[in-house]
């Protein structure tokens, strides 16, 4: 994240249309505004994250129980786990299916969740796992994780972006080089520099480099944070929001 520096002292700020402090913003998030602001369920869970390199990508998937190869497994399918009690898998237990994601629209290694399942069977060494939902296609070589689901706070109320605090869009869905309004992405900044989730932010652009003036694209929402990333939603864009796009947290 680069020290940028924008007071209204020394520099001309150009704030071009997004008037968003709405009554349902500034007010109590009630469950339908959550569910607006955040999305659903699945939709959460099928949300990027960054990949980190301290993550356990040991239980993988081997394919498919009746034998068949395939490059990718759906909603039908019954997978084999290459992990079993050993490992302290056990039968009704919930996994995220996972794989991490790099290339020319990804400026960091991101975690994908494509879908998850439910354990049906389990052995010493192996289990059998049903498909529960999908986000995208199931593969080969696929990784589990125990699903966990967030507990979403109230949505807090729209303030001021503080352009002085601002990180980068690291994450275009689907390998697109722009990114369009109820998608999620993935920032470089989160808990250590202040952001929590339910915050609001300010999607941007400066022109002349640090110099402003300064034009707001979208603005989005604080779903999933971590100490030094977030997973966010934009909420509203009057414009299409790109990799490499500034993003600033409202205090």
């Amino acid at each position: 994240m680069t020290n940028f520096q924008m007071t209204t002292g020394s520099v001309y700020r150009l704030r071009i249309g997004m008037v968003i402090a709405t009554a349902s913003l500034l007010a109590p998030a009630s469950a339908t505004a959550q569910s607006e602001g955040f999305g659903g369920p699945t939709q959460i869970a099928c949300a990027p994250r960054l990949a980190t390199s301290d993550m356990d990508t040991t239980l993988t998937l081997l394919g498919s129980q009746d034998g068949t190869t395939r490059f990718y497994y759906g909603p039908r399918d019954t997978l084999v786990v290459g992990g079993g009690s050993e490992r302290g898998v056990q039968v009704g237990q919930e996994f995220f299916v996972r794989r991490v994601s790099s290339g020319p629209l990804v400026l960091r290694p991101i975690l994908e969740t494509v879908g998850w399942v439910r354990i049906t069977a389990v052995d010493r060494a192996a289990a059998i796992a049903q498909v529960v939902e999908m986000c995208h296609g199931i593969k080969l070589g696929d990784f589990l994780h125990p699903a966990t689901w967030p507990d979403l706070p109230p949505i807090a109320p729209a303030g001021e972006p503080d352009y002085a605090a601002y990180g980068t869009i690291l994450y275009a869905p689907d390998t697109r080089g722009t990114i369009g309004t109820r998608e999620y992405v993935v920032i470089d900044i989160g808990a250590a520099h202040g952001l929590a989730a339910g915050q609001q932010l300010t999607v941007f652009r400066a022109a002349l480099g640090d110099l402003g003036p300064v034009t707001e694209i979208a603005q989005a929402l604080a779903v999933l944070v971590e100490d030094d990333h977030a997973t966010v939603r934009l909420t509203s864009a009057r414009n299409a929001v790109q990799l490499g796009d500034r993003i600033a947290p409202h205090r």
